[in-house]
């Protein structure tokens, strides 16, 4: 579903994130679905801070580096901001309005709804169904964020040459992509932990049901507990040895801080209801694919534990690395839910 403008012909899904900017272009002929560009671009230290871009410059510049790097043929990207940033609401409505007189109810219903005045607010909305409780009503599912947040993204895709195309909520693009591979029959958790917020997302047969934000300081936690490709000098033997032991304590003590943000956002959930725990849990963003954290996940949560591949089963271009797409692959998951805007029919379903 495209929130604040309609999707128009292919777009390149385009995530900013607080570390990075990851780009995404997918295309379709039939089946399967293929890449056609992909690019992992690291951004200046507080170029964004907290979800917001502080310096639309150095953004832009970062989305031509991994333009120029990748080569998408579509000029118009679809971007996202932060489901934190976002105010979403199911309202119903008189299912006989038309659609001016709806928009014009909507806009009413979203002053006495908002945080903020109207004016500044960046609105739209999407009839659902009929209300199950009255067939004279209609459901629409209104969504609006702060004008400034579309705008900063909007001038960081014009530094870089693109233009915005559609402006997505971040929870809906992984939603997107988490249904794409794994189909909408079982249900799903999501967790996208990300440089300074870590997301969960629950979904059952395709929907919703469930999503929650926290904070999470991966960039501070990196660089306290380094990888095994950190660098490091060692002096002699023992110093070599001693590197190679910390650089083994430091992966294993990350390990264990994000299973515990895992098993506390699980619970979270669990918590808020007669809920059953979900069939499958799929890991995503870049701290993911640190070495033997899905299965310790499988192990300590009881719940089937993935690293998030977006991309499985598509075909790959040949102008795409294929390695570098399958190592980025978890961090990709919001910008390829963003890509397959440019298949979806106004209802927000993928072609």
């Amino acid at each position: 579903m495209g929130l604040f403008a309609r999707k128009s012909g292919s777009l390149v899904g385009v995530d900013i994130g607080s570390a990075a900017v990851k780009l995404v272009e997918l295309s379709r002929s039939g089946t399967p679905w293929r890449v056609e560009a992909c690019a992992v671009e690291p951004l200046p230290a507080d170029a964004v801070a907290a979800r917001n871009i502080r310096d639309a410059k150095a953004v832009g510049e970062a989305i031509r580096r991994a333009s120029k790097r990748a080569g998408p043929k579509a000029r118009t990207a679809a971007v996202a901001v932060a489901g934190s940033a976002t105010a979403i609401r199911t309202i119903a409505f008189d299912a006989s309005l038309t659609d001016i007189e709806l928009e014009v109810e909507v806009a009413l219903e979203a002053d006495r709804h908002l945080p903020y005045p109207i004016d500044e607010a960046a609105l739209d909305f999407e009839p659902l169904h009929l209300s199950p409780d009255n067939p004279a009503l209609v459901d629409v599912r209104l969504v609006a964020c702060r004008q400034e947040h579309v705008e900063s993204r909007e001038a960081a895709l014009a530094h870089g040459g693109m233009k915005a195309g559609v402006v997505d909520v971040e929870t809906y693009a992984m939603q997107r992509a988490a249904a794409l591979p794994h189909g909408v029959d079982e249900s799903v958790a999501v967790v996208d932990i990300g440089t300074a917020t870590a997301t969960l997302l629950v979904l059952e047969h395709g929907e919703a049901i469930f999503t929650r934000e926290e904070p999470f300081d991966g960039g501070r936690l990196r660089r306290g507990h380094p990888g095994p490709g950190s660098a490091s000098v060692a002096r002699d033997e023992h110093g070599t040895k001693d590197a190679a032991r910390e650089r083994t304590l430091s992966e294993t003590a990350f390990r264990e801080h994000l299973l515990r943000l895992v098993s506390r956002l699980l619970r979270l959930f669990l918590s808020t209801g007669p809920h059953d725990p979900p069939a499958r849990l799929l890991l995503a963003g870049g701290p993911a694919s640190v070495p033997g954290l899905a299965e310790a996940a499988t192990g300590r949560l009881g719940v089937p534990t993935a690293v998030a591949d977006p991309f499985a089963g598509m075909a790959v271009s040949k102008r795409v690395d294929a390695e570098v797409l399958t190592r980025n692959a978890p961090a990709l998951v919001t910008a390829c839910g963003l890509a397959l805007l440019g298949f979806a029919r106004t209802n927000g379903d993928i072609d």
